[in-house]
């Protein structure tokens, strides 16, 4: 969609995309209207080429996580509330470990005419979801895990690279709530708030964000976290493969969309 076209009307071809760039990027960053028009093209160039690499550069990675056994139940609609706690558990498991790290360095993303990064926490969701399901406090962390190997997050590229897996896996859950609603009738309020996040436009906040950063990037430093961030989650979903499921209890029913959370 940032492709320029010479056929507008006889207007210069960068104009268009000029002005979707700072009408998107205005509306969440005012300060960002300040500049350039020109300016403000180069910097959502930049970000658009950005994303690219590390599209390609994440590749194998990412379709690992997706064909991984302990998740692909998710996607298929053959799943039980036992294997979904367990699934819940693998992630919760990542999660605090992970942002415990990523969490104090978020700061070094912003610019004056940015403010703070809006980065929701996955963690807090998923101990909702597991006190819907009774497990709770029934777990600790696996004696497999790995937290060592979670990615550093020592630089703005590393968080960047860290929060474009974390920020675009919340995409699957277009495809993956409704299915939890039909075969477990599960929702946002009840069980499944995790993959309701799309809902929360964490994609889109993290895609302006690399835009309006403007920066020349290290795109190699950026795409080394964020295949680590696919390879550390990787490694928690193996160890946790291997444990028992865990005795979670179906939803009543009727009380899908009336828990407030």
């Amino acid at each position: 969609m940032w492709s320029c076209h010479a056929s507008h009307g006889g207007r210069h071809p960068n104009i268009v995309p000029t002005i979707r760039a700072r009408g998107r990027l205005g509306g969440r960053y005012p300060g960002i209207l300040r500049l350039p028009p020109m300016v403000i093209l180069r910097m959502s160039t930049h970000g658009i080429h950005l994303l690219q690499h590390l599209r390609r550069a994440t590749a194998a990675e990412h379709r690992r996580i997706e064909r991984h056994p302990l998740v692909t139940p998710l996607s298929s609609g053959r799943i039980d509330v036992t294997v979904y706690a367990r699934v819940l558990v693998a992630f919760l498991d990542f999660f605090l470990g992970l942002e415990r790290r990523l969490r104090p360095e978020l700061a070094g993303l912003s610019r004056p005419s940015m403010g703070p990064y809006p980065f929701l926490s996955r963690a807090s969701l998923l101990q909702a979801d597991l006190r819907d399901l009774d497990v709770g406090g029934a777990w600790s962390p696996c004696p497999g895990g790995s937290n060592r190997n979670l990615p550093a997050a020592d630089c703005a590229d590393r968080v960047l690279g860290i929060l474009y897996v974390l920020e675009g896996a919340t995409q699957g859950g277009r495809v993956i709530a409704p299915r939890l609603r039909e075969v477990l009738g599960l929702d946002e309020t009840c069980g499944a708030r995790y993959f309701h996040l799309y809902r929360q436009r964490c994609w889109a906040t993290y895609r302006d964000l690399v835009m309006a950063r403007g920066e020349r990037h290290d795109f190699a430093g950026v795409a080394a976290a964020g295949r680590e961030t696919f390879v550390a989650l990787e490694g928690y979903l193996d160890a946790w493969w291997g444990v028992a499921p865990f005795p979670a209890q179906a939803v009543p029913a009727g009380r899908v969309g009336t828990n407030g959370g």
